[in-house]
């Protein structure tokens, strides 16, 4: 396990950490071909048991299966939820955080946290109204 997690430190050339990066590297490389898979996609996650045009980078398998469209609308979702958690313990910089790992994870392959954000919106306290009066 020592040799696996660290590994690369002393040995890169050999290591798994150098096939997952040339593989990320191959997988950068492959972009749509056409206009219409750009903005809405094929509407394919996956190609039988593997990747979709054999790519797991996130950015790349949701502009593959739902276009610049349902990336940017996906990334709104959870960019949204991030930002409307209401919590004492998860102050600003947190949320930053949050959204740094999020679009660092979606850059190595797909990142699910909608879920999680969605609990966590959910069980979000209401917002207080000091003027009742008030009209929304």
């Amino acid at each position: 396990l020592l040799n696996f997690s660290i590994g690369f430190i002393t040995d890169f050339e050999g290591s798994n950490a150098s096939n997952s990066t040339s593989e990320l590297m191959d997988m950068y490389s492959k972009v749509p071909n056409n206009f219409k898979t750009w903005l809405i996609g094929d509407a394919l996650y996956r190609d039988g048991y593997g990747y979709y045009k054999g790519t797991d980078v996130g950015y790349s398998r949701f502009t593959f299966a739902t276009g610049i469209l349902g990336l940017l609308s996906y990334c709104g979702l959870v960019f949204y939820l991030i930002f409307n958690i209401r919590s004492e313990r998860i102050n600003f910089l947190t949320k930053v955080s949050i959204l740094f790992l999020f679009l660092i994870l979606m850059g190595k392959g797909v990142a699910i946290f909608f879920p999680i954000l969605f609990l966590l919106y959910l069980l979000s306290p209401e917002p207080s109204v000091d003027n009742k009066d008030k009209v929304l």
